[in-house]
């Protein structure tokens, strides 16, 4: 078995090759189709919002301050915007106190393990999914009179900086493998951390998969 390549962006190149094809099984769902097709209107995009919505109450209790504080994120300048707030706010915008019930993904499917590397690979699909907002949150504002302070805040996420902070996080992490005073995530280094990043990265998709695919069987 050949040695990790240290160098400081290779976790994150790991990560991007290992996830791949996970990656576009996402970005071409058919959930998400319509945020690109010109049938574009406020009920279809309100069903995503809802989707996603579910998703993360869900998903954010288990992603909790307690398992985010065994990264070393204040190095980095990085913490975790909650999404499932943000996008009620959108929705109440869009459609007011009323909010149908949502088809609940699987508890299990959305279990962050309490280890560095897997909550890590968790964040790289979460924070990677924010530069989506790069090409849709123009065109909700242009297709629906959506704004960042009005229906459209989840997708201009990607304007907070969040993305770039995640990068300096994984490259902190790989570069320093003995944190001092955290024996939390000492050792946390390429060698020992790739493998269960990259497995945390594929289990998001595959929630994140499966759970659209229930949806839009409703």
């Amino acid at each position: 078995m050949t040695s990790p390549i240290r160098t400081p962006g290779s976790l994150l190149l790991q990560l991007r090759q290992a996830t791949q094809q996970a990656h576009l099984r996402v970005e071409r769902h058919a959930l998400l189709a319509s945020l690109l097709s010109s049938g574009l209107d406020l009920p279809r995009y309100l069903r995503i919002l809802r989707a996603f919505h579910a998703y993360y109450q869900t998903l954010e209790p288990g992603l909790s301050k307690a398992s985010l504080a065994m990264l070393p994120t204040q190095s980095a300048g990085y913490h975790y915007i909650p999404r499932a707030e943000i996008l009620a706010e959108d929705m109440q915008d869009i459609q007011g106190s009323h909010s149908p019930e949502s088809p609940r993904p699987d508890s299990k499917k959305c279990a962050v393990r309490r280890t560095p590397g897997h909550i890590l690979g968790w964040l790289y699909v979460l924070e990677g999914a924010t530069q989506g907002g790069r090409i849709i949150a123009p065109r909700v504002s242009r297709e629906l009179g959506l704004s960042v302070s009005y229906g459209a805040r989840y997708f201009n996420l990607y304007q907070q900086g969040q993305w770039r902070s995640f990068q300096a996080l994984v490259e902190g992490c790989q570069a320093s493998p003995e944190v001092p005073g955290r024996p939390d995530v000492a050792g946390f280094s390429e060698a020992v951390g790739a493998s269960a990043a990259i497995e945390g990265a594929l289990d998001a998709f595959d929630s994140l998969t499966t759970y659209m695919d229930a949806w839009i069987r409703v």
